[in-house]
Protein backbone atom coordinates (compact mmCIF):
# COMPACT_ATOMS: atom_id res chain seq x y z
CA UNK A 1 0.00 0.00 0.00
CA UNK A 2 1.17 3.52 -0.73
CA UNK A 3 2.24 5.52 2.30
CA UNK A 4 -0.16 8.27 1.36
CA UNK A 5 -3.05 5.84 1.93
CA UNK A 6 -4.55 6.31 -1.53
CA UNK A 7 -3.83 5.10 -5.01
CA UNK A 8 -1.74 8.07 -6.16
CA UNK A 9 2.04 7.78 -5.90
CA UNK A 10 3.60 10.72 -4.01
CA UNK A 11 7.41 10.82 -4.36
CA UNK A 12 7.70 12.94 -1.24
CA UNK A 13 6.37 10.11 0.98
CA UNK A 14 6.42 6.98 -1.18
CA UNK A 15 9.63 5.11 -1.93
CA UNK A 16 10.87 3.79 -5.26
CA UNK A 17 10.29 0.05 -5.56
CA UNK A 18 8.12 -2.59 -7.27
CA UNK A 19 4.43 -2.12 -6.54
CA UNK A 20 1.65 -4.65 -7.23
CA UNK A 21 -1.60 -3.26 -8.53
CA UNK A 22 -4.53 -5.54 -7.76
CA UNK A 23 -8.05 -5.58 -9.18
CA UNK A 24 -10.31 -7.67 -6.96
CA UNK A 25 -12.37 -10.32 -8.74
CA UNK A 26 -16.15 -10.04 -8.82
CA UNK A 27 -18.72 -12.67 -9.61
CA UNK A 28 -18.64 -14.64 -11.79
CA UNK A 29 -14.83 -14.25 -11.70
CA UNK A 30 -13.00 -15.74 -8.73
CA UNK A 31 -9.38 -14.83 -9.37
CA UNK A 32 -7.97 -11.35 -8.66
CA UNK A 33 -6.06 -9.64 -11.45
CA UNK A 34 -2.64 -8.23 -10.58
CA UNK A 35 0.08 -6.27 -12.30
CA UNK A 36 3.55 -5.22 -11.18
CA UNK A 37 4.62 -1.60 -11.53
CA UNK A 38 8.29 -0.60 -11.16
CA UNK A 39 8.58 2.96 -9.93
CA UNK A 40 11.89 4.81 -10.04
CA UNK A 41 12.26 8.26 -8.43
CA UNK A 42 14.82 10.41 -10.22
CA UNK A 43 16.39 13.62 -8.89
CA UNK A 44 18.96 16.18 -9.95
CA UNK A 45 21.81 17.44 -7.81
CA UNK A 46 21.47 20.98 -6.53
CA UNK A 47 23.67 23.60 -8.27
CA UNK A 48 27.10 24.06 -6.70
CA UNK A 49 27.44 27.44 -5.00
CA UNK A 50 30.71 29.22 -5.83
CA UNK A 51 29.77 32.55 -4.26
CA UNK A 52 27.17 32.60 -1.50
CA UNK A 53 26.88 36.39 -1.51
CA UNK A 54 26.80 38.60 -4.57
CA UNK A 55 27.35 42.35 -4.27
CA UNK A 56 26.08 44.90 -6.79
CA UNK A 57 25.52 48.64 -6.99
CA UNK A 58 22.03 50.01 -7.53
CA UNK A 59 23.34 51.70 -10.67
CA UNK A 60 24.17 48.26 -12.11
CA UNK A 61 20.46 47.42 -12.46
CA UNK A 62 21.41 43.83 -11.64
CA UNK A 63 18.88 41.18 -12.72
CA UNK A 64 18.08 37.58 -11.91
CA UNK A 65 20.21 36.44 -14.85
CA UNK A 66 23.24 37.91 -13.03
CA UNK A 67 22.76 35.36 -10.24
CA UNK A 68 24.05 32.60 -12.51
CA UNK A 69 27.58 33.79 -11.76
CA UNK A 70 27.17 32.51 -8.19
CA UNK A 71 26.57 28.83 -9.08
CA UNK A 72 27.86 26.05 -11.30
CA UNK A 73 25.28 23.96 -13.07
CA UNK A 74 23.10 23.56 -16.12
CA UNK A 75 19.55 24.69 -16.77
CA UNK A 76 19.43 26.85 -13.64
CA UNK A 77 16.07 28.13 -12.41
CA UNK A 78 15.77 30.83 -9.73
CA UNK A 79 13.07 31.34 -7.10
CA UNK A 80 12.47 33.93 -4.38
CA UNK A 81 11.72 31.36 -1.69
CA UNK A 82 12.75 27.81 -0.83
CA UNK A 83 9.34 26.37 -1.70
CA UNK A 84 8.08 28.69 -4.42
CA UNK A 85 6.75 27.02 -7.55
CA UNK A 86 6.87 30.17 -9.69
CA UNK A 87 10.27 30.77 -11.33
CA UNK A 88 11.66 34.30 -11.51
CA UNK A 89 12.12 35.97 -14.88
CA UNK A 90 15.68 36.62 -16.07
CA UNK A 91 14.98 40.35 -16.31
CA UNK A 92 13.57 40.74 -12.78
CA UNK A 93 15.63 43.29 -10.83
CA UNK A 94 17.46 42.02 -7.76
CA UNK A 95 16.43 43.33 -4.36
CA UNK A 96 18.90 44.29 -1.65
CA UNK A 97 19.05 41.85 1.29
CA UNK A 98 17.12 39.11 -0.51
CA UNK A 99 18.06 35.42 -0.58
CA UNK A 100 17.46 33.68 -3.89
CA UNK A 101 17.11 29.92 -4.46
CA UNK A 102 18.41 27.97 -7.46
CA UNK A 103 17.54 24.56 -8.85
CA UNK A 104 19.24 22.53 -11.55
CA UNK A 105 17.40 20.42 -14.14
CA UNK A 106 19.12 17.30 -15.49
CA UNK A 107 18.97 15.73 -18.95
CA UNK A 108 15.89 13.67 -18.06
CA UNK A 109 13.97 16.83 -17.16
CA UNK A 110 14.10 16.36 -13.40
CA UNK A 111 14.54 19.47 -11.28
CA UNK A 112 16.65 19.21 -8.15
CA UNK A 113 14.60 18.79 -4.98
CA UNK A 114 17.28 20.65 -2.98
CA UNK A 115 17.81 24.31 -3.76
CA UNK A 116 21.03 26.30 -3.54
CA UNK A 117 20.92 29.62 -1.68
CA UNK A 118 22.56 32.90 -2.74
CA UNK A 119 22.25 36.19 -0.87
CA UNK A 120 22.30 39.55 -2.64
CA UNK A 121 23.56 42.93 -1.46
CA UNK A 122 22.69 45.95 -3.59
CA UNK A 123 24.73 48.98 -2.51
CA UNK A 124 23.62 52.58 -2.97
CA UNK A 125 24.56 56.07 -1.79
CA UNK A 126 22.30 58.97 -0.83
CA UNK A 127 21.55 61.65 -3.38
CA UNK A 128 23.86 64.61 -2.67
CA UNK A 129 22.44 67.99 -1.68
CA UNK A 130 23.44 71.55 -2.57
CA UNK A 131 24.05 74.58 -0.38
CA UNK A 132 21.44 77.32 -0.73
CA UNK A 133 22.35 79.41 -3.81
CA UNK A 134 25.21 76.98 -4.47
CA UNK A 135 24.46 77.21 -8.19
CA UNK A 136 25.11 80.97 -8.40
CA UNK A 137 28.37 82.23 -9.91
CA UNK A 138 29.69 85.16 -11.92
CA UNK A 139 30.59 84.49 -15.52
CA UNK A 140 33.53 86.91 -15.17
CA UNK A 141 35.20 84.41 -12.84
CA UNK A 142 35.09 81.61 -15.46
CA UNK A 143 33.76 79.12 -12.85
CA UNK A 144 34.30 75.38 -13.34
CA UNK A 145 32.91 72.19 -11.85
CA UNK A 146 35.70 72.46 -9.30
CA UNK A 147 33.98 75.60 -8.01
CA UNK A 148 30.58 73.93 -8.06
CA UNK A 149 31.61 70.75 -6.27
CA UNK A 150 32.58 72.57 -3.06
CA UNK A 151 28.96 73.71 -2.75
CA UNK A 152 27.79 70.10 -2.28
CA UNK A 153 26.97 69.51 1.40
CA UNK A 154 28.38 65.97 1.43
CA UNK A 155 31.54 66.75 -0.52
CA UNK A 156 34.73 65.40 1.02
CA UNK A 157 37.74 67.18 -0.44
CA UNK A 158 40.10 64.44 0.69
CA UNK A 159 38.24 61.46 -0.74
CA UNK A 160 36.72 63.30 -3.73
CA UNK A 161 33.43 61.48 -3.18
CA UNK A 162 31.31 63.42 -5.72
CA UNK A 163 31.32 62.98 -9.49
CA UNK A 164 29.57 65.04 -12.16
CA UNK A 165 27.78 64.10 -15.38
CA UNK A 166 26.20 66.05 -18.22
CA UNK A 167 23.08 63.84 -18.28
CA UNK A 168 20.96 62.02 -15.72
CA UNK A 169 21.92 58.66 -17.26
CA UNK A 170 25.41 59.37 -18.56
CA UNK A 171 28.17 56.93 -17.68
CA UNK A 172 31.05 59.27 -18.53
CA UNK A 173 32.12 61.54 -15.68
CA UNK A 174 33.04 65.14 -16.42
CA UNK A 175 36.42 66.65 -15.59
CA UNK A 176 36.43 69.13 -12.71
CA UNK A 177 38.13 71.58 -15.08
CA UNK A 178 34.92 71.74 -17.17
CA UNK A 179 33.90 75.40 -17.51
CA UNK A 180 30.32 76.01 -16.38
CA UNK A 181 27.82 77.18 -18.98
CA UNK A 182 24.97 79.41 -17.89
CA UNK A 183 21.61 77.65 -17.72
CA UNK A 184 23.15 74.20 -18.19
CA UNK A 185 22.12 71.35 -15.89
CA UNK A 186 24.83 69.18 -14.38
CA UNK A 187 24.20 65.98 -12.42
CA UNK A 188 26.04 65.03 -9.22
CA UNK A 189 26.40 61.53 -7.78
CA UNK A 190 27.74 60.71 -4.31
CA UNK A 191 30.17 57.78 -3.94
CA UNK A 192 29.72 55.50 -0.92
CA UNK A 193 33.04 55.15 0.89
CA UNK A 194 32.44 51.50 1.85
CA UNK A 195 30.91 49.93 -1.27
CA UNK A 196 32.25 52.36 -3.86
CA UNK A 197 28.71 52.60 -5.27
CA UNK A 198 27.39 55.87 -6.68
CA UNK A 199 23.99 57.22 -5.73
CA UNK A 200 21.37 55.75 -8.02
CA UNK A 201 19.46 59.06 -7.98
CA UNK A 202 21.57 62.04 -9.07
CA UNK A 203 21.28 65.66 -8.00
CA UNK A 204 20.40 68.03 -10.86
CA UNK A 205 22.04 71.47 -10.62
CA UNK A 206 21.25 74.21 -13.14
CA UNK A 207 23.87 76.96 -13.10
CA UNK A 208 23.19 80.69 -13.00
CA UNK A 209 26.24 82.75 -13.94
CA UNK A 210 24.63 86.16 -13.54
CA UNK A 211 25.51 86.64 -9.86
CA UNK A 212 28.17 89.26 -10.52
CA UNK A 213 27.03 92.24 -8.49
CA UNK A 214 28.14 95.59 -9.87
CA UNK A 215 29.92 95.48 -13.23
CA UNK A 216 33.40 96.98 -13.49
CA UNK A 217 33.62 99.74 -16.06
CA UNK A 218 37.17 100.50 -17.25
CA UNK A 219 38.44 104.05 -16.96
CA UNK A 220 39.95 104.17 -20.42
CA UNK A 221 41.07 102.41 -23.59
CA UNK A 222 43.53 102.86 -26.44
CA UNK A 223 42.10 102.34 -29.95
CA UNK A 224 45.44 102.21 -31.81
CA UNK A 225 44.85 98.88 -33.61
CA UNK A 226 47.53 97.03 -31.64
CA UNK A 227 45.04 94.31 -30.72
CA UNK A 228 45.08 95.29 -27.04
CA UNK A 229 42.31 97.31 -25.43
CA UNK A 230 41.17 98.67 -28.81
CA UNK A 231 37.50 98.94 -27.79
CA UNK A 232 35.74 100.23 -24.71
CA UNK A 233 34.44 96.97 -23.24
CA UNK A 234 32.64 96.17 -20.01
CA UNK A 235 33.26 92.47 -19.43
CA UNK A 236 30.20 90.34 -20.21
CA UNK A 237 27.95 93.41 -20.15
CA UNK A 238 25.75 92.04 -22.94
CA UNK A 239 25.35 88.69 -21.17
CA UNK A 240 24.49 90.18 -17.79
CA UNK A 241 22.35 93.04 -19.12
CA UNK A 242 21.20 92.16 -22.63
CA UNK A 243 19.00 95.29 -22.85
CA UNK A 244 21.69 97.77 -21.88
CA UNK A 245 22.24 101.10 -23.61
CA UNK A 246 25.50 103.05 -23.44
CA UNK A 247 25.89 106.74 -24.28
CA UNK A 248 29.26 108.50 -24.56
CA UNK A 249 29.67 112.27 -24.63
CA UNK A 250 32.62 114.55 -25.33
CA UNK A 251 33.67 117.30 -22.95
CA UNK A 252 31.27 119.69 -24.64
CA UNK A 253 28.29 117.50 -23.84
CA UNK A 254 27.81 116.28 -27.40
CA UNK A 255 26.71 112.66 -27.88
CA UNK A 256 29.44 110.96 -29.89
CA UNK A 257 28.48 107.30 -29.45
CA UNK A 258 25.35 105.35 -28.65
CA UNK A 259 25.44 101.57 -28.39
CA UNK A 260 23.41 98.53 -27.38
CA UNK A 261 24.02 94.80 -27.30
CA UNK A 262 23.52 94.64 -31.06
CA UNK A 263 25.88 97.47 -32.11
CA UNK A 264 29.69 97.44 -32.38
CA UNK A 265 31.54 98.48 -29.23
CA UNK A 266 32.98 101.98 -28.98
CA UNK A 267 36.30 101.97 -30.85
CA UNK A 268 37.23 105.67 -30.74
CA UNK A 269 35.03 106.59 -33.72
CA UNK A 270 31.79 108.52 -33.46
CA UNK A 271 28.63 106.84 -34.68
CA UNK A 272 26.47 109.96 -34.54
CA UNK A 273 25.84 111.55 -37.92
CA UNK A 274 25.93 115.10 -36.55
CA UNK A 275 29.63 114.67 -35.65
CA UNK A 276 30.89 112.60 -38.54
CA UNK A 277 33.82 113.90 -40.51
CA UNK A 278 36.25 111.04 -40.77
CA UNK A 279 34.62 109.78 -37.55
CA UNK A 280 37.83 109.49 -35.56
CA UNK A 281 37.65 111.16 -32.17
CA UNK A 282 40.54 113.03 -30.58
CA UNK A 283 42.48 111.89 -27.53
CA UNK A 284 40.96 113.15 -24.31
CA UNK A 285 38.41 112.71 -21.57
CA UNK A 286 34.90 111.48 -22.41
CA UNK A 287 31.88 110.77 -20.26
CA UNK A 288 29.59 107.75 -20.32
CA UNK A 289 26.08 106.94 -19.12
CA UNK A 290 25.31 103.23 -18.84
CA UNK A 291 21.63 102.28 -18.63
CA UNK A 292 21.21 98.62 -17.61
CA UNK A 293 17.48 98.49 -18.43
CA UNK A 294 16.81 95.44 -16.28
CA UNK A 295 14.09 97.04 -14.19
CA UNK A 296 16.15 97.28 -11.00
CA UNK A 297 19.76 98.38 -11.53
CA UNK A 298 20.28 102.13 -11.47
CA UNK A 299 22.12 103.76 -14.39
CA UNK A 300 25.83 104.34 -13.91
CA UNK A 301 27.87 107.27 -15.17
CA UNK A 302 31.51 108.14 -15.15
CA UNK A 303 34.48 109.29 -17.16
CA UNK A 304 36.93 107.52 -19.41
CA UNK A 305 40.13 108.47 -21.16
CA UNK A 306 40.69 107.80 -24.83
CA UNK A 307 44.39 107.47 -25.70
CA UNK A 308 46.17 106.34 -28.84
Amino acid sequence: MLNGGGNIFDPSVDTACVYVYTVAATTPCSTDATSQIVIQVDDSAAPMVVNATLEFCATDDAMVMDLDAAVNGTMITWYNSIDSTTPLADADLLIDGTTYYATQTNATGCESSVRAQVSVVVGDAPTPTLYIDGNLFCINDSPTLENLIVNINEYDMISSNVVWYDAVDSSTALSLSTILVNGTTYYAALIDSVTGCESNVRLAVTTDLTACGKVIVPDGFSPNNDGVNDTFDVENLGFLYPNFKMEIYNRYGNLVYEGTNSTPRFNGFANQKALLSDGELPVGVYFYILNFNDGSTKPEQGRLYLSR
